[in-house]
C-alpha cells in the first residue's frame, strides 16, 4: 500500500476547485470531503446506502451520497464517482 498527497483540480457541474488529494492504492472507494461538494458538483442521494468499515477495527460509517467529477493530474483528465 502506498499513499501519495498531491494538488488535484476537480471539475464538476457546479464549478472547479483545487484540493489536496490523498491516493491510497489499497482503498476500495474514492471519497471527498463534504465541505467542498457544493463548489464542485451536485450531491446525489444513493438509492441504497453503503455501510463500510474503516481501518480501525469495529468502526463503520454509512455512505448515503455521492458526486461525479472529472479531475486532472498533470493536465491528464480522469473521471470518478466520489463517496461523500
Amino acid at each position: 500500500m502506498s499513499i501519495i498527497k498531491i494538488p488535484v483540480r476537480f471539475e464538476g457541474s457546479q464549478g472547479e476547485k483545487i484540493l489536496y488529494a490523498l491516493f491510497d492504492s489499497g482503498s476500495t472507494f474514492s471519497c471527498i470531503n463534504p465541505d467542498y461538494v457544493e463548489e464542485i458538483g451536485h450531491l446525489e442521494k444513493m438509492f441504497r446506502p453503503m455501510e463500510v468499515s474503516t481501518a480501525s477495527q469495529g468502526h463503520y460509517f454509512k455512505i448515503e451520497h455521492r458526486i461525479s467529477s472529472d479531475f486532472y493530474i498533470n493536465d491528464v483528465r480522469m473521471s470518478d464517482e466520489f463517496m461523500v
